[in-house]
């Protein structure tokens, strides 16, 4: 481990803005924003619209509703997470090293997918058009849409998709293909995120009572366990999954530990993520039992 640590200065030392793996990135950044306009476009749009959402609605209804500082706040961190994990040297270096992708997995999956699930910005999206919110919260509101929209954030659905989203990317077939096609890179960080929105989503939906908080604490801590697993399985395995890092760690012994220590990265912040928001769970159903009983000894 101490070996470990040591290489890390070494693995981040070179080719700070270079991306040696497939190609497909320039070293200025600039010029990487306007290849990748596909992908900066809608996260531009994203802020814009939400900006203009938010003018629209104070004008019309004045005040805003008493969460709505909350939510704006958690959008533009969410908004900026994003930023910094799709356009920043984050992403450069991630195409150099498999730890600093780790990094950026974990800022799309766990920092801005639940943020964004806080924020909620489709209404605010929605005011940004004139006449819009109120055909989005009808077609939002129509029963098939609610059923399809339920079947795909419950526990279990979310939890299978952002599972097998997660573990099948890292099958060193498809996280190769990844590294070295740009379309296939993007939809990699795109059902990375879209995945973990959905999972988020479940956990966040769930009411007081008693019986969806414990389908939550099942879905996190079964997703706290099969990440730490797939982390574990990357930290110490002899043998480099992705050979594509090779080159740029500038020898296997250096991939070897680069591989480790992005296995370290999704094991113990990635796990402990999870494991938080559970305890947050907890705590909630420990108060809201607590504040129960002493109403159900006076009804009684």
């Amino acid at each position: 481990m101490k070996q470990l640590l040591i290489t890390i200065a070494a693995l981040y030392s070179t080719q700070a803005w270079g991306h040696p793996i497939g190609g497909h990135h320039h070293a200025n950044p600039w010029l990487q924003l306007l290849q990748d306009y596909w992908v900066a476009l809608p996260v531009g749009l994203a802020l814009v619209l939400y900006l203009a959402g938010l003018y629209r609605m104070t004008r019309k209804i004045g005040r805003p509703t008493s969460d709505a500082p909350m939510r704006a706040k958690a959008f533009l961190l969410a908004w900026l997470t994003l930023v910094v994990a799709l356009f920043s040297p984050v992403d450069t270096l991630g195409n150099a090293y498999f730890s600093m992708h780790m990094v950026q997995h974990e800022l799309l999956m766990i920092v801005a997918a639940p943020l964004f699930v806080m924020a909620r910005p489709l209404p605010m999206w929605a005011w940004a058009f004139p006449g819009a919110a109120a055909k989005v919260g009808k077609t939002t509101s129509s029963p098939s849409f609610s059923r399809f929209w339920r079947l795909l954030t419950n526990p279990l659905s979310a939890w299978t998709i952002h599972a097998g989203v997660l573990w099948g990317w890292h099958v060193p077939e498809l996280f190769e293909m990844a590294l070295h096609y740009p379309l296939i890179h993007d939809l990699q960080h795109l059902s990375f995120f879209f995945s973990a929105l959905l999972f988020w989503w479940s956990l966040m939906r769930l009411s007081n009572t008693r019986s969806p908080a414990v389908s939550g604490l099942v879905s996190l801590f079964t997703t706290a366990l099969h990440t730490a697993l797939l982390g574990a399985l990357l930290t110490f395995s002899s043998r480099v999954w992705y050979h594509s890092y090779i080159i740029p760690a500038g020898s296997l012994e250096l991939a070897l530990q680069d591989q480790q220590l992005g296995g370290l990265i999704m094991w113990i912040p990635g796990g402990m993520a999870y494991l938080v928001v559970a305890l947050a769970i907890c705590y909630r159903l420990l108060s809201t039992g607590a504040q129960d009983r002493p109403m159900a000894r006076r009804t009684g």
